[in-house]
């Protein structure tokens, strides 16, 4: 099941365990700086994926590909159609690039700071999260727990029981090795 975690240290120690273990990680995150940004976390997240300097086989996403271009110019312009795309089919292309680059070891997506995120890339992960229970992909969601729309998406995604929300204190060492 995906997780949401709402605390910083448990998010990084799961991202060393998941480096540990050869899963790929693909870390991004929203920012509160300048103008809001669409797409930001999930667009780093997908960068840090390319500078792992892995080779992605591309062609396997099929027509996902040009859709995936919106937030990945190496892979070529998105087509005209692709433009103003359903974010339910970005989504999806978002689910099926991680289940390939997951195939073998899994994979952990990390997303920081969502409280900042836009309302788009909030729809792209709550389709996420309704749609990995079968995929070899873990999303960590990490969000403040002031009111926002990403806290909502969190709570709404566990009372759905697609994932789990854990809303932390602050751990001290002995509590972050629990965790």
């Amino acid at each position: 099941r995906p997780e949401l975690l709402v605390a910083v240290e448990p998010v990084a120690a799961a991202a060393d365990l998941a480096f540990a273990s050869d899963m790929v990680l693909l870390r991004g995150r929203a920012s509160a700086v300048g103008p809001l940004v669409p797409f930001r976390s999930l667009t780093e997240a997908l960068f840090s994926l390319l500078r792992r300097g892995n080779p992605i086989d591309v062609a396997a996403l099929g027509p996902y590909r040009p859709v995936l271009a919106r937030l990945i110019p190496d892979w070529g312009p998105p087509s005209a159609k692709e433009d103003g795309a359903s974010l339910v089919i970005l989504a999806e292309a978002v689910l099926r690039l991680t289940a390939l680059v997951g195939a073998g070891n899994g994979c952990l997506m990390v997303l920081d700071d969502l409280q900042e995120a836009d309302a788009e890339t909030l729809a792209v992960l709550e389709y996420l999260v309704d749609n990995l229970a079968e995929q070899p992909t873990m999303l960590l969601g990490v969000v403040r727990t002031e009111p926002c729309q990403a806290l909502e998406v969190a709570r709404s995604t566990a009372r759905r029981g697609t994932g789990t929300l854990l809303e932390l204190e602050r751990l001290d060492r002995k509590g972050l090795g629990r965790m």
